[in-house]
């Protein structure tokens, strides 16, 4: 299994991220001190459903330190650059059960993900945990399709739907709906409702 794991920089969206996806670089933690240590956990498996919206175990799970606290909004965004995946995963699922956005599902998906790729959890867990993500991705095209992220200076939005495609093909997943990534005129690709658009132009994502 690739030991590879996302990382982001401490920005605010997927400008830095998009670059660690590409890189699979992984970054030393940080100790950061909230009133408790957040870093260096392992992940334990409380249920199947925590950090996929609308699920609310989160803010049950006994392992989640932030769960009487909550997290605040500059907090979460050094606990994602620095505080390590296990709890980025437990700050961002505390904030999507508590205030459900595309940005709080998405950045859970992210954590989720390296959890898997890091093995930081037991093994007998790994697979559970790997469809975990896949289905916090998917629940980004499914409940917040026009979510969208910023990068650090808050000027530039990035739309979240075709990085959640992409990241749900890269753990092997298959996306769910009427979902189609189309060419765009500078060589990329977005991922789209297949209904919005030109049906020629569409190439199925889960191929």
């Amino acid at each position: 299994m690739s030991s590879s794991a996302f990382e982001a920089w401490g920005a605010r969206g997927l400008l830095l991220a998009a670059v660690a996806l590409n890189t699979g670089c992984e970054i030393a933690p940080s100790e950061y001190v909230f009133g408790f240590n957040v870093t260096g956990q392992r992940f334990e498996l409380y249920s199947e459903e925590i950090g996929v919206h609308p699920s609310q175990d989160a803010l049950l799970d006994p392992n989640n330190p932030f769960k009487d606290y909550g997290v605040g909004s500059e907090t979460k965004w050094e606990i994602l650059a620095d505080g390590g995946n296990v709890a980025t995963f437990y700050a961002w699922a505390t904030l999507l059960a508590s205030q459900p956005t595309g940005e709080h599902q998405f950045y859970t998906g992210i954590a989720l993900r390296g959890i898997y790729l890091t093995e930081e959890a037991p093994e007998e867990d790994l697979e559970t945990i790997r469809t975990m993500a896949i289905a916090a991705f998917q629940s980004v095209l499914d409940n917040f399709p026009e979510s969208v992220t910023f990068e650090a200076s808050g000027k530039r939005s990035f739309r979240l739907a075709t990085f959640a495609f992409n990241q749900i093909i890269e753990l092997g997943g298959q996306v769910q709906g009427d979902w189609v990534l189309v060419q765009l005129p500078n060589g990329g690709t977005e991922a789209v409702r297949s209904a919005s658009i030109d049906p020629p132009r569409a190439q199925e994502g889960g191929s």
